[in-house]
Formats: C-alpha cells, sequence, structure tokens
C-alpha cells in the first residue's frame, strides 16, 4: 500500500511442479514476476527455452485484488511482458521465437500472435495506451497498433541510442508511464572489462 507503507500477503499462488528435463543448464526454477503499472495484476513468467529438453513452463496471470489467478503455456525466453492501461490484455514478447502473444484476460488464454523482433527483451506500451514498443537486442524496433497488434512499423534506433541498445540483453527499463526506457551505455572495447558505463535515457515518441 503506498498510502500507507503497509504490507499485506494478500495471495499465495502455487506453481504446478516441473520436472527438471535439460541435460545441462536447466533453469526449470527461473521465475521472473512482472507488474502492471498500476499493480492490479502480476504476470509470473517460468523460463522455458526451446531445443534443450526442458519441461513445459507457464505463465501465471495474478489479480492480487480478487485473488484469482490462471495460467496460459509459456512462449520460449518469454522476457517482455505488458500490460494494457485498460486491464483486458497482457502481450508477451517470446526472445527466441520472435513472436508477441496477446492474453485475454476476462477469456484466461492466448486469442493472439503476431511476428516481433528477434532477441526480443522488452515492451513498452506508450502513455496513450495505442502503442507497443518492441525492444530488442538490435539497432532497430518494431512499433504495433493496440489492442490488436495490428500496423507493424520497423525504424532505426538515433545514432545516440542504436549502440547500446544493440546490447541491450535485456538490461534496461522503461519508465512506469512508458515514455521513457533506460538502458546500459555500450561496452567501450578501449577501456577494461567492467569498468563502470553511464546509461542512455530513450524518448519514446508515438
Amino acid at each position: 500500500d503506498l498510502g500507507s507503507l503497509e504490507q499485506q500477503d494478500e495471495q499465495r499462488v502455487t506453481l504446478a511442479p516441473r520436472p527438471e528435463g535439460g541435460p545441462e543448464g536447466r533453469h526449470e526454477h527461473a521465475v521472473r514476476v512482472h507488474a502492471a503499472a498500476d499493480f492490479s495484476r502480476f504476470a509470473i513468467v517460468e523460463y522455458v527455452e526451446d531445443g534443450v529438453g526442458m519441461a513445459p513452463g507457464h505463465i501465471y496471470v495474478v489479480d492480487p485484488v480478487v485473488g484469482t489467478s490462471f495460467a496460459v503455456a509459456a512462449p520460449p525466453a518469454a522476457y517482455g511482458v505488458a500490460f494494457s492501461a485498460d486491464g483486458r490484455y497482457a502481450y508477451v514478447g517470446s526472445a527466441q521465437r520472435g513472436t508477441i502473444s496477446r492474453i485475454d484476460i476476462a477469456a484466461g488464454k492466448i486469442d493472439k500472435q503476431v511476428a516481433g523482433p528477434r532477441f526480443l527483451h522488452h515492451l513498452v506500451i506508450s502513455p496513450s495506451g495505442k502503442k507497443l514498443f518492441a525492444l530488442a537486442s538490435s539497432t532497430s524496433y518494431a512499433v504495433y497498433d493496440l489492442p490488436d497488434l495490428q500496423a507493424r512499423s520497423d525504424a532505426t534506433h538515433p545514432a545516440g541510442v542504436a549502440s547500446a541498445m544493440a546490447e541491450l540483453h535485456g538490461n534496461g527499463c522503461a519508465s512506469s508511464d512508458g515514455a521513457y526506457f533506460v538502458a546500459p551505455e555500450a561496452e567501450d572495447p578501449r577501456k577494461p572489462h567492467g569498468d563502470d558505463r553511464g546509461y542512455v535515457i530513450a524518448r519514446l515518441i508515438e
């Protein structure tokens, strides 16, 4: 509660057991939690990867107020997650397959999937709620019209942002209103590895 700063355990979600299936580098235990901008819903995303024999995973969409949740199959390397402002949909990006899936929250299922950038790490909904930015480890990005993921347009990052975004690898962060995106600067090969880097702040323009 951001008003009182009190903590409450509103809900406990039990994840289905996942046997370890990969021969090495198993990550069946790995989960990421994504929140809607107003914290009205959360997505618990289990890590899945194609081609390594991993057990299937799920995305659990949680409503902490009502105390309910449902699960859909998790696409491989599902790093980017964004909730629509009206609470109708969640959008999930697969870095491995280069797809974006739409979850209909009322129906409790994935109802649409479109092609997206490969190595997709972040999905950001614009302040108006009308655009979805798909940001990958790339010098370019894709933008979709919402809510139907139509009219995809691709553009190249400006020079001051491109090098950082090409090395994104999931290390960025969007502002809660979807207006800005922060990413670490690209590594300078002239400097020793591990030196402190600054950050690039990009403004997302519809």
